[in-house]
C-alpha cells in the first residue's frame, strides 16, 4: 500500500465519520420538531482496484427497515 493510498482511505474515513456527525446534529436539533424523523447513514466498504476506504451510500429515516 503507497502512502497515496493509506492518505485516501484516512481521509474517506474522515469524511464518513464528518457525515455522521453533521447527521447526529441534525437529529438532536430537529428532536421536538413535529414530523420530523430521525436519520441514519448508509456506510459501505470501497475496496476497488487495492484501494479501499469508506463509501457514504446516502441517509435514511432509522425508522424505515433496513437503515
Amino acid at each position: 500500500m503507497s502512502i497515496s493510498s493509506a492518505l485516501s482511505n484516512a481521509l474517506s474515513g474522515l469524511s464518513a465519520s464528518s457525515a455522521q456527525v453533521q447527521l447526529a446534529s441534525a437529529n438532536v436539533a430537529n428532536a421536538l420538531t413535529p414530523g420530523y424523523a430521525p436519520r441514519g447513514l448508509e456506510l459501505s466498504a470501497r475496496a476497488t482496484g487495492g484501494a479501499g476506504g469508506v463509501i457514504v451510500r446516502g441517509s435514511c429515516a432509522t425508522r424505515i427497515r433496513g437503515c
